[in-house]
């Protein structure tokens, strides 16, 4: 027996009413062919760029997202957009992720392929970070700042590192184990190599290398004018400088210069007048001769003592 369809597969006011007085089980399993084996979703109408489809010939439905539409949730709801056939699922405007149990609350597993974590913001203004908290409390941020957001003074593209009421950031290794901590725009990884964590490099460090010059400063912001900062660097003809930098960081005067050889020590230079030599002599001011030897003193102008001119007896 065929039996015709009134309405499309599925539950509807037509479906009902074509159910006969008497029916036997020939009619009950075509009702349930035709009609009920559609009746899940095929009622079902899609919002918000999801799409509900299907035809007579085929019963069951198709749900899609169609591309270049946006699914968006409420508050702890999940967003979907697609374009150019990639899906990005978003969290709007907050999730909240309860902890298990017992092991880690979030875990980014990869295939054949590196994981990552990607923190987006599509406002150049706006910082992309994760705030760190404790007990609901916020105990810092870790960002790229967009702005002065995160940081007073940064610009865009800024890496920060903040921590909030007083607490401490800390790099830490494992007990007993080497620690250290690589700054630089150059291949400082490898160029160390294996001596990187071993022998006399074994100790905790900080190593800051760049393709000029490898700086590191001081300041104490409280301190009066052009009386904050200090800072190191090493020149291209492997020259140590301890500098004093003006506010500005425009002029600086070199307190102290060590010049070296190889792993030799050439010169310790204070003020550029006073010169410590490799060969144990001291030096002060431009003497003629320089350095006379170990434990010699070759001195420019003249010696005092107590305010007199010394003359040797």
């Amino acid at each position: 027996m065929v039996l015709a369809l009134k309405s499309k597969p599925g539950l509807t006011g037509a479906s009902a009413l074509s159910i006969p007085k008497d029916w036997d089980a020939t009619w009950f399993r075509g009702f349930i062919n035709n009609l009920l084996k559609g009746a899940d979703v095929r009622n079902a109408v899609g919002v918000n760029g999801i799409t509900v489809s299907g035809t007579i010939a085929s019963p069951y439905a198709t749900i899609s997202l169609g591309v270049g539409t946006t699914l968006v949730g409420a508050a702890n709801e999940i967003s979907i957009t697609t374009a150019g056939g990639v899906t990005t699922i978003g969290f709007a405007p907050n999730i909240v992720i309860p902890a298990p149990a017992s092991g880690n609350t979030l875990t980014i597993n990869s295939v054949g392929v590196s994981a990552a974590l990607d923190l987006n913001s599509s406002s150049s203004a706006l910082p992309a970070y994760m705030e760190l908290s404790q007990a609901g409390v916020g105990k810092g941020f870790f960002g790229v700042d967009g702005g002065q957001v995160l940081a007073a003074g940064s610009t865009n593209g800024d890496i920060v590192l903040r921590s909030d009421s007083g607490g401490v950031i800390r790099i830490s290794g494992n007990a007993g184990a080497s620690s250290h901590i690589i700054i630089s725009n150059t291949g400082l990884a490898s160029f160390f190599g294996t001596t990187l964590g071993s022998g006399i490099a074994s100790a905790t460090q900080v190593f800051i290398a760049g393709a000029l010059s490898a700086s590191f400063g001081w300041c104490n912001s409280s301190n009066g004018a052009d009386s904050k900062i200090f800072d190191s660097f090493v020149d291209a003809s492997a020259t140590l400088h301890l500098r004093a930098v003006n506010d500005a960081y425009t002029a600086a005067t070199d307190w102290c210069t060590i010049v070296r050889s190889g792993t030799s020590i050439v010169s310790i230079s204070l003020g550029g007048s006073l010169v410590i030599h490799s060969d144990g002599g001291v030096t002060i001011g431009s003497p003629t001769g320089g350095s006379k030897g170990a434990g010699t003193l070759n001195v420019q102008n003249g010696v005092f003592l107590n305010g007199t001119a010394y003359t040797n007896p």
